[in-house]
């Protein structure tokens, strides 16, 4: 996944699992940019608990860091100090993002419920970037 250039709207960043490696480099590559350049990003990373929330400690760090980042974390099962919930679901839930561009990476079925669950909020599926490539989303 690359940023689209000349874009100038908020961007949403969800990230399940492992899919939030990619999403951390472009929070990374947002981070060298010169803050005119910068626009309002909004990360949602998912996993099963809050043990598999490998990179949170990242993104908080470069939430602190730049104003223009808001981190939120969800998981499924046990204690935790963000989101309850299917991935997905919270996202949807939290919105609206009918103005934002998405960038969605994780597992196959995340992704897809993910685009799903965005198209429902009024997201436009050309503001959908993800990590299927060419696979079917249906």
């Amino acid at each position: 996944m690359a940023l689209r250039s000349g874009s100038r709207a908020p961007l949403l960043m969800v990230g399940g699992g492992t899919g939030i490696s990619p999403i951390l480099s472009l929070v990374q590559e947002m981070a060298t940019l010169p803050k005119a350049q910068c626009r309002s990003v909004e990360v949602f990373y998912g996993a099963r608990n809050e043990a598999e929330l490998y990179a949170r400690g990242a993104l908080v760090e470069l939430a602190k860091r730049h104003s223009w980042l808001t981190v939120r974390t969800a998981v499924l099962e046990g204690p935790t100090e963000g989101l309850r919930g299917a991935l997905p679901d919270v996202v949807a839930a939290q919105g609206p993002w009918d103005e934002y561009e998405a960038y969605i990476s994780g597992p196959p079925a995340m992704v897809r419920r993910g685009v799903r669950a965005l198209y429902a909020v009024g997201v436009a599926k050309d503001r959908i970037q993800h990590d299927l490539g060419d696979e079917a989303l249906g």
